[in-house]
Parts: C-alpha cells; structure tokens; sequence
C-alpha cells in the first residue's frame, strides 16, 4: 500500500467504525512513522534526551562595517526551544571576504539559550585597512534543542 499524506479523521459520538477511517488511521501512523524527525541531544554532563529533539535553522545577514574589521549580529529563537534549553549551535560563513571568522555567544553569556544567540565575525587580514567588512555577507547556522 502506498502511504499517502496524512489526512486528519474524526469520529462522532456512537459511531460505527468504518473500514475507510481505520485504513486512514494505519495510514496516518505509518505517514507519521516515515516523516518524523529523530534526534539526540546531549546535554551537558552526558544525560541524552531522544524525545522532543527540534532543529531550526536560518542565515543571518552580515551587514558592511566600512570602517572596522567585526561585526556583531543577534539571532532570536522566538519562543521555539523550551525554557532552561541550551541549543547546539553551528555555523557556517557565506563570504566574499577571504579570512572570516566567527564565534558565537549566548545573548547574555557564554552559551546560547531558549532566547537565541550572537553571532560575531572578524575579517582578519595581514594589512589592517584592508580587514574592513566592505561587502554584506551570511553566516548560515542550525541550533539543536529540546
């Protein structure tokens, strides 16, 4: 049988149970199934979490700094990760710039949280004038949570 979307069913108070729904219904499970997210998330100290794992990802736009080598941006996560989560995140820079950097941070600490995170990148150059951000440029990134 060839599992097509998932269709909602509902049924209403004393009734018969069709063979169509439930055929529906082991077709929802099995679409359910072959389309769900696995994941693991270590959290710090080596607990694992495998239930509720989420993932999202972005670019985030680097503006030009004409007159200095970094550059500092905010990502926010808009209430998708649970309170007290500690999203894993990387990142990976999309540059016209040769030598470009980037850390990330938490919005008020060292590690990123359920509100987001910084991203800052540094242009690094033998001469100095020429570290300049001059040119816009992404930094794509994907945080793991729960």
């Amino acid at each position: 049988m060839a599992v097509t979307a998932f269709k909602p069913i509902t049924w209403a108070p004393n009734e018969v149970v069709s063979e169509s729904k439930m055929d529906q219904f082991a077709n929802n499970i099995q679409w359910l199934k072959e389309n769900k997210m696995d994941g693991l998330y270590t959290l710090p100290g080596g607990t694992k979490r495998y239930a509720g794992v989420k993932v999202c990802g972005g670019r985030a736009l680097i503006p030009p700094a004409p007159k200095s080598d970094t550059q500092k941006v905010t990502v926010r996560f808009a209430n998708f990760f649970t309170s007290r989560c500690q999203p894993i995140v990387t990142t990976g820079v999309m540059s016209n710039h040769i030598r470009t950097f980037c850390v990330i941070n938490g919005i008020n600490g060292l590690i990123p949280d359920n509100t987001g995170f910084e991203i800052q990148v540094v242009n690094f150059t033998e001469a100095k004038k020429k570290a300049n951000i001059t040119k816009s440029f992404y930094v794509n990134w994907i945080a793991v949570g729960y």
